[in-house]
């Protein structure tokens, strides 16, 4: 019996390790294992059955595919272990407990499906649209169900981004209650880094659409400076610098930053620099710290100084890396910004060749395969052009095309011109997952 808890305490320990190890190589795709079909696993093959579920998360984000978290989901519902051991698993894991989880059960699968680099996509608007793919809408669905605080919360803050712009009769029921239950809850939890940085941005001006808590400059720097980590004192810098009543922060204090790893301080420590040379030292000392989006910035920095050759270069080292938005800067030197501007779109027939138009093509489709909505939406628009000039049919077979595959991924762009360009198919298509997810908010939150 003791050898029994030895293997399972030690098999957890290792499993511990495994999820605190974050993915970075987003190219080399892997099918994970099949769970193992156990009803009522023992603790000796309970380790390897978190860890097979970790395995399917961790496919899921690769393929945004919210068909594999709700197996994993699906899957981790099956186990069945007494209090007393979950109570053990939350430990080992060092899962955070949160208000209204009461069961130890709801603490191991908050931790295991809140997908925990959300700060860290946020830190750059360049991988802020990985929050929006249907694999971590349903992550966070998930880890709401499970009462996990910062699942509710930025589940909330995902669904609101998505209809920010629309009326707000279309948005759910419940949204800002939810954004007040959670904002509530994390009052208790206060010794958390990521409630700092929540709370501290929720009670200055900061980017959320729904203002839940009474703007307090004063009360939100004191939050983020009793955050500690890097991520809170440069969040602390940003309220000096534009709230009144506070004094300038200092290109030194931005350094000091720096000089602890948060590679969001070199960015804007090369904002802060007057020469191409130092921009240039900052944002490549960003990326050396093995921050990717940093390579976005570079490539634009060579294209503002009228260098596009090395800034495609760097824009392709971005995508390469996984940055989607690095393949599409590359498409719009090729056809121009084609979704934003007329313009570039009436180019499209008399001054942009062929050959540039098909490179723009395979740019925009290795953005798209990224899992990036806004890929499909570039090359739909693109595709309707080319129709229109030459009404050729193929055209229209890979309008529609991309355009199942942008709302799939949670483009809204994509689905209305569904609708539009298609209209028999899009009737029997299925809502995108915002959608649904707005069905059964009200659910979520009680």
């Amino acid at each position: 019996m003791n050898n029994v808890i030895i293997i399972f305490i030690l098999g957890v320990i290792s499993l511990q390790k495994a999820f605190t190890t974050e993915v970075i190589d987003k190219e080399n795709y892997y099918t994970p294992p099949k769970i193992i079909k156990n009803e009522t696993p023992s603790s000796f093959t309970l380790p390897l059955q978190l860890k097979l579920i970790e395995d399917q998360i961790t496919q899921g984000h690769r393929k945004g595919s919210s068909r594999i978290i709700n197996n994993a989901y699906k899957s981790f519902m099956k186990l069945t272990l007494s209090p007393q051991e979950w109570e053990q698993v939350a430990k080992l894991l060092k899962a955070q407990s949160w208000p209204f989880q009461k069961a130890s059960k709801e603490t191991v699968g908050g931790h295991l499906f809140y997908p925990r680099d959300v700060h860290e996509l946020l830190d750059s608007p360049y991988t802020e649209f990985m929050l929006l793919k249907p694999d971590m809408l349903r992550c966070l669905e998930v880890s709401a169900n499970f009462h996990h605080t910062l699942g509710l919360y930025y589940l909330a803050y995902t669904l609101d981004i998505i209809y920010f712009s629309s009326p707000e009769g279309e948005k759910p029921q419940g949204l800002k209650e939810a954004y007040y239950k959670a904002l509530n809850e994390m009052q208790e939890v206060k010794n958390n880094p990521d409630v700092c940085y929540i709370l501290g941005r929720n009670y200055t001006e900061d980017s959320y659409k729904t203002k839940a808590l009474k703007i307090n400059p004063k009360l939100g720097y004191d939050i983020h400076i009793n955050g500690h980590d890097a991520r809170n004192k440069f969040a602390a810098l940003t309220v000096r610098e534009k709230m009144k009543g506070f004094e300038d922060p200092t290109f030194q204090e931005y350094e000091e930053i720096s000089r602890e790893g948060y590679a969001p301080a070199y960015i804007k420590l090369s904002t802060l620099s007057d020469s191409f040379e130092k921009k240039l030292e900052y944002l490549e000392k960003a990326n050396t710290s093995g921050f990717m989006p940093a390579f976005i910035d570079i490539g634009l920095l060579y294209a503002n100084n009228g260098n596009l050759k090395e800034a495609a270069n760097y824009f392709l080292k971005a995508g390469q890396k996984g940055i989607a938005e690095g393949y599409i800067n590359l498409g719009t030197l090729k056809v121009g910004n084609i979704l934003l501007s007329r313009q570039a779109r009436e180019s499209l027939g008399t001054q942009i060749s062929q050959e540039e138009i098909q490179e723009a093509i395979s740019l925009f489709q290795l953005a798209g395969n990224l899992n990036y909505a806004k890929a499909w939406d570039y090359l739909a628009v693109l595709y309707i052009e080319l129709f229109k000039q030459t009404l050729e049919i193929p055209y229209s077979h890979k309008l529609r095309s991309a355009l199942v595959k942008g709302s799939k991924l949670g483009s809204l762009k994509a689905y209305e011109l569904m609708e539009t360009f298609f209209p028999e198919e899009f009737s029997s298509m299925p809502k995108p997952l915002h959608q649904k997810l707005y069905a059964r908010f009200s659910k979520i939150i009680n």
